[in-house]
């Protein structure tokens, strides 16, 4: 089947980063403590803060420029992201 390649690569000295795969059954909420945050949606989701919501279609990326949290993500059925953040050192 189709393979996806998902890498990060920072700038040694300068930030460092962390990727985590998570996975829910239908919701799940995720803080994003880095300076720089990226959401890397597997399946369709909608992320929702602070009142305000975005559906992400799978494949998608959503960035975060300052730590964000708490975001309340749902879907129908399984929950798959990447959640990406990178930190100035």
């Amino acid at each position: 089947g189709p393979i996806t390649d998902l890498n990060v690569m920072t700038r040694r000295g300068r930030f460092r980063h962390t990727m985590l795969r998570l996975t829910a059954r239908q919701e799940m909420t995720v803080w994003c403590c880095g300076a720089s945050n990226m959401i890397v949606s597997v399946r369709d989701i909608r992320i929702a803060r602070d009142g305000a919501s975005m559906d992400v279609a799978a494949g998608g990326t959503v960035r975060f420029d300052e730590p964000a949290g708490p975001l309340e993500l749902t879907g129908s059925g399984l929950l798959e992201i990447y959640l990406i953040e990178l930190f100035a050192l």
